[in-house]
């Protein structure tokens, strides 16, 4: 993770979002000593009695590319190639990424 702990702007639609660093910190600190999963990011203190909070400031760094999901299982997927070879065919600005289980923009 690139980014740096504390408070952090997202740019969105309606302007400029400040996340506080108190939640932010520690989150960020978190991500970035390694593999977490949401229930172990759910015993920082912040998160303990709020999971919604949690799912609200994952999606906020999902939505601004500081993070990404990884698949939890170490299969081989091949069903994105079918489907990858679609969305080439329509054309779609899309690249099908298996191992997290989701798509990026091209």
């Amino acid at each position: 993770m690139s980014t740096k702990a504390g408070a952090i702007i997202f740019g969105t639609p309606i302007g400029k979002i400040t996340g506080p660093k108190e939640i932010f910190t520690p989150l960020i600190e978190a991500l970035a000593s390694g593999d977490n999963s949401f229930a172990e990011l759910r015993q920082l203190s912040m998160f303990s009695h709020a999971p919604g909070l949690l799912l609200q400031s994952l999606n906020m760094l999902m939505w601004a590319d500081y993070i990404h999901p990884l698949r939890q299982d170490d299969e081989i997927a091949t069903a994105h190639v079918e489907l990858q070879a679609w969305i080439d065919e329509l054309t779609l600005p899309l690249a099908l990424v298996p191992e997290c289980g989701t798509a990026v923009r091209k």
